[in-house]
């Protein structure tokens, strides 16, 4: 007969998976389960004695636009770059200049 495999834990992050009797809090699962929580055991975690699946809440990545006309973006600033090149910044604006030549330059604000 197989020993139980036990989860223990430390504040609800998982410490170690193992059949041994050790000091601390634990969590008593089947060998199937401590088999799937140890191939991705950062993904789970223990809440009122159980294994929860921590499911991860993407947010949306911030993105570099291009714009037409001097537009503050979430970092209160507009950026001006070489004419489409996001990777040559020239200086960040918060107050719109008086003259911009859109020929040499471009306009890039910031979002997330």
């Amino acid at each position: 007969m197989n020993k139980p495999f036990r989860i223990y834990h430390n504040a609800g992050q998982i410490a170690t998976i193992t059949t041994e009797q050790l000091d601390g809090d634990y969590v008593v699962v089947t060998d199937d389960e401590a088999k799937h929580i140890s191939d991705n055991i950062s993904s789970y975690t223990v809440e009122d004695g159980k294994i929860v699946n921590i499911k991860k809440i993407k947010k949306a990545r911030p993105s570099l636009q291009f714009s037409d006309k001097f537009d503050l973006g979430q970092q209160k600033q507009c950026w001006i770059t070489e004419k489409n090149n996001l990777f040559a910044c020239v200086s960040g604006e918060s107050t719109q200049p008086k003259t911009f030549d859109q020929t040499k330059y471009s306009w890039v604000k910031y979002d997330s």
